[in-house]
């Protein structure tokens, strides 16, 4: 009896050094990186975390101006692609439902409205090219998007 007790405990631990091994893969197959573009007028340089606390007041609308004054023009992502998902968890540190309930706050108290969900990154990028105080986030794809500054870049 004392051998099957050893048996099945080995294959328990082995088991379960399988499970954490794939568990931590997943993660990293499932970890992205992303960067935060502006215009390539966009002078606003600082520290990682000046940054995304600047990016945090653009997107939360609590801030209507880069520093220099110029008119901030955030631009989010539908709800359904990862670029949402990584701003929600990475940059304003809030889950969809707090996301939602600071909106209706907003929008009954002031009347703003969140930032405008464009699908595509394309789209996006042409968007952000045209408008000075423009800022977006696309998923990297290995190199630095074109004609626009890359302000930030993160992994979520």
């Amino acid at each position: 009896m004392n051998k099957k007790i050893k048996l099945f405990s080995a294959l328990i631990a082995g088991f379960g050094s399988m499970l954490t091994v794939s568990i931590l893969s997943a993660s990293a197959i499932n970890a992205a990186d992303y960067y935060v573009v502006v215009n390539t007028e966009n002078n606003f340089n600082a520290g990682e975390d000046e940054l995304k606390a600047m990016l945090r007041r653009v997107y939360l609308k609590t801030a209507k101006n880069w520093p220099g004054g110029t008119t901030a023009i955030p631009f989010a992502r539908k709800a359904s692609n990862t670029a949402h998902t990584a701003l929600l968890g990475s940059i304003l540190m809030m889950t969809d439902t707090e996301h939602g309930a600071h909106w209706a706050r907003l929008k009954q108290t002031t009347g703003d409205t969140p930032p405008r969900a464009v699908g595509s990154d394309s789209i996006l990028l042409r968007l952000i090219k045209r408008e000075p105080g423009a800022v977006g986030i696309i998923e990297s794809k290995g190199t630095e998007p074109e004609g626009v500054k890359v302000l930030l870049k993160f992994s979520s």
